[in-house]
């Protein structure tokens, strides 16, 4: 008889389902990964943006989080996220004044969108999840 081809891919799977998140080179490959997604995403803030948007603080505060699933046992996942109020707004951009707000530029000042994270996910082989300002890997 032949080999159960499926039982052994699954027996695999589980085995690496298993150990790999606890890996030590599996977590600091990650790690690795999600530091290079972060500096892209920061090149990228650096290379699009004009009128003062692309100040230090904006891009030092693209920054990478460990996320733990504490409930199961996955591999390790890292967050690339901008803890800057104003990153939504440069992600997706504004539209013009509401009238009576008196900007002091005029009403018709709106914010391009210069789709950073976006961008960033797209050159790595990801999509924007949800049009936010973070990307999980």
């Amino acid at each position: 008889m032949g080999v159960d081809r499926t039982r052994l891919r699954v027996e695999i799977e589980n085995e690496i389902r298993e150990k790999a998140p606890e890996d030590p080179d599996v977590k600091r490959q990650t790690r690795e990964f999600a530091l290079e997604v972060r500096d892209y995403a920061r090149m990228r803030a650096l290379q699009d943006m004009d009128r003062g948007y692309a100040t230090g603080h904006f891009v030092e505060s693209i920054q990478i989080q460990r996320l733990r699933r504490w409930w199961r046992k996955t591999m390790p996942n890292w967050r690339i996220f901008s803890d800057d109020p104003k990153s939504h707004m440069l992600e997706d951009g504004t539209g013009d004044d509401a009238p009576g707000t008196h900007s002091p530029w005029g009403r018709f000042t709106p914010t391009p969108a210069y789709h950073t994270f976006a961008k960033t996910a797209f050159h790595f082989g990801g999509t924007p999840d949800g049009g936010v300002d973070e990307i999980e890997v």
